[in-house]
């Protein structure tokens, strides 16, 4: 019953697996960020993507 469940997360059966490796690379991008601001550039643009998504809901 778990898998279905994790299955059906945010409407679509993707790989739960892309999913964790979409998350691992989002912070490694964080912490290779050299500066403040090109941290907060990438969390901008992460969060744009994630309102885009719901957006599509």
């Amino acid at each position: 019953m778990a898998s279905s469940a994790a299955s059906g997360f945010l409407g679509r059966s993707s790989n739960n697996n892309s999913n964790m490796r979409g998350l691992v690379q989002f912070i490694a991008d964080l912490r290779n960020a050299r500066a403040r601001d090109l941290e907060e550039k990438r969390i901008n643009k992460e969060l744009a993507n994630i309102r885009q998504k719901f957006k599509g809901v």
